[in-house]
């Protein structure tokens, strides 16, 4: 038995070697994990904020309640960007809203959040993401507008 006395000690050097692997490894998953999140968020912003801008009657009406509702949807998935924007294509909107009856129209809204990392919690992880999602949704061809 007198062999096994060379082996004391060989598990705390090899935890010591593969612990701060494991660590590094661990927080790239909770940073993918973040990343895929905030997209899946900042997607339903857009499609949200597009569809409640969609069935508003006037350009004014639909460019508010883009606002709100991309707002409240991101509040809702707890996603706090560092900046925010919801773009409901400016100009183009007033046309698509002053189109006949019985033309398509449609609105087209695009989200952009900048996620920051720091909310993490790793110290040596600075940084941000800028994530843009955009949406498209038809506004209904018969009623007035």
């Amino acid at each position: 038995m007198k062999w096994l006395r060379g082996d004391r000690g060989n598990a705390a050097i090899e935890a010591g070697i593969i612990a701060p692997a494991l660590i590094a490894f661990l927080s790239l998953v909770f940073l993918v994990g973040r990343i895929v999140l905030a997209r899946a968020a900042v997607d339903e912003a857009a499609r949200d904020a597009a569809r409640q801008a969609s069935i508003s009657r006037t350009a004014a009406a639909a460019r508010s309640q883009a606002l709100n509702t991309g707002t409240t949807t991101l509040i809702n998935n707890d996603l706090h960007c560092s900046e925010f924007s919801v773009d409901t294509g400016g100009p183009d909107l007033d046309a698509q809203f002053a189109k006949p009856i019985g033309t398509l129209a449609q609105v087209h809204v695009t989200v952009t959040c900048v996620v920051s990392y720091a909310d993490l919690g790793y110290p040596w992880l600075p940084g941000s993401k800028k994530i843009t999602s955009e949406f498209w949704s038809v506004i209904d061809w018969w009623r007035p507008r």
